[in-house]
């Protein structure tokens, strides 16, 4: 059983009668309901229950802590407050969520988020429709056009039974996203569940139109149509589809996936890390990966990662220190062998770095890059031929020849040998002539080589390829700024 999910606070059962009580009291006093929010009893860090830290996984309850250390730092802030809340929502304490939640909109009534927020928290935590549609309400009268919110009320009321509120709520997101496939689905199954199929079927039609995927639409669809006329073709093949169809569409709600960026599992760390790191952010992506590498100490592959930020970074000594202890609990690892061979390229140790480049290779030899790394070592040591080789079987394991080329000239480049890049960046357009990366390379190379005029039409395809590039500024500067 999860953990957090039926977890106790102070020895009350968190579906208890007794806590359900409690909360309902609680949320009468909710602020947007008192306007004179001064004579509302304030809710402190004193009545959040207990959260038996020491229960949850490690990465879990350090998020926890951090954020109630947010909250007694500044109590109130409805900031601290809020990402308190969703800290406990997006762990599965709907109950604790919605006391903070109260708390934070106590201290800023017409934050959108807390209001929206409470709401859904509202209905994990088994509070009664009615109160849960006010808050929905609540949010809505909080000035901020936003269709989901309409549509979770809606969905609320379907499920309570008030099948003519729930239709009235989505026709209103419509208003906003006319197209929006989860709404015409919504009013349909309602009109569907009504009795009134041949009324659906304009609702589910449209959803389907929009998405032709999605199974609960499908189901529907030719439920109705089976009812209008059981002979029905167009059902036959619907029900044809819905056997080999397993997608839902969900509701588009970015606001909502700012709850869900607060889920600390380590598979979202994971996700966390490749994005930072992907995007550049590599100090962000080093403090993840340091803490996956906490909890999971023998995850090679987050080792691994952690390397070559640290290589990023310009640690190569820690980044090369972390590839060898990937190593040791698994030798067969061709990125740790590139990510040595990497850093004692930096240091110039070129025949060092072709042994380790070796071992990559012969691990994993589809992997091109290896053999663009290998081919510069031979370079740097003037073995200009056997590099050629090299580069020509990476091209053969690669099937993208254009790229290999384009790298390959990019390399020749940094070894300031324009000629031979220009050569290489020739061969790249050749394959892929509208690779606005390959124009801009030959532009480089012939301006290396004093052809101004040959880099300026280099640059020129480029730009009329990729008009943001930088092919556009060097053309300006080679222009004299015109």
């Amino acid at each position: 059983m999860n953990v957090l999910s039926c977890m106790c606070f102070r020895g009350i059962a968190l579906k208890h009668p007794l806590w359900l009580f409690a909360l309902a009291v609680l949320l009468a006093t909710s602020c947007h309901e008192n306007k004179d929010a001064e004579k509302t009893k304030r809710i402190t860090v004193a009545e959040i229950p207990d959260l038996s830290l020491e229960m949850m996984q490690p990465i879990v309850a350090t998020a926890m802590r951090n954020a109630l250390a947010t909250v007694h730092s500044n109590p109130e802030s409805d900031v601290a407050w809020g990402e308190f809340a969703m800290c406990l929502h997006a762990h599965n304490l709907p109950e604790a969520a919605v006391i903070a939640y109260a708390a934070a909109e106590q201290r800023r009534p017409d934050e959108f988020r807390w209001i929206y927020f409470g709401a859904i928290a509202q209905e994990l935590a088994g509070v009664h429709f009615e109160q849960v549609v006010e808050k929905f309400d609540a949010a809505i009268a909080a000035g901020y056009e936003y269709g989901p919110v309409h549509i979770r009320k809606a969905q609320t009321l379907g499920r309570a039974g008030d099948l003519n509120a729930s239709i009235k709520s989505y026709k209103h997101a419509l208003t906003l996203y006319p197209d929006l496939a989860i709404a015409h689905r919504g009013i349909g199954q309602i009109l569907l569940q009504m009795g009134k199929s041949k009324e659906a079927i304009t609702s589910l039609e449209r959803a389907y139109a929009a998405s032709p995927d999605d199974r609960p639409t499908i189901a529907a669809l030719a439920q109705c149509l089976t009812a209008m006329n059981r002979e029905s073709e167009r059902a036959r093949e619907l029900s044809k589809q819905l056997a080999h169809t397993t997608a839902t569409i969900l509701l588009p709600d970015p606001i909502y996936l700012e709850l869900e960026s607060k889920r600390k599992t380590l598979a979202f760390v994971r996700r966390e890390a490749t994005q930072a790191r992907q995007s550049g952010e590599f100090e962000r992506a080093k403090q993840l990966l340091s803490q996956l590498v906490e909890y999971e100490p023998k995850n090679v592959q987050a080792l691994v990662d952690l390397g070559f930020v640290q290589f990023e970074l310009g640690f190569t000594n820690e980044a090369e220190g972390i590839f060898k202890r990937a190593l040791r609990i698994d030798e067969t690892l061709p990125a740790a062998y590139t990510g040595i061979a990497q850093c004692r390229m930096t240091a110039n140790q070129w025949n060092q770095a072709i042994e380790y480049l070796e071992l990559a290779i012969g691990y994993a030899p589809e992997i091109w890059m290896n053999y663009l790394h290998k081919g510069r070592c031979l370079w740097k040591l003037g073995t200009k031929q056997e590099a050629r080789e090299v580069i020509r079987r990476g091209i053969t394991v690669s099937g993208h020849a254009s790229t290999v080329y384009r790298q390959w000239g990019q390399v020749l480049l940094d070894c300031n040998d324009p000629t031979e890049a220009r050569l290489s960046f020739q061969a790249a357009i050749e394959l892929q002539p509208t690779n606005a990366a390959s124009w801009l390379g030959l532009g480089n190379a012939l301006e290396e080589l004093g052809d101004v005029q040959g880099a300026m039409k280099a640059y020129l395809q480029s730009r009329q390829i990729d008009p943001t590039g930088q092919a556009a500024q060097r053309l300006r500067e080679l222009s004299g700024g015109r």
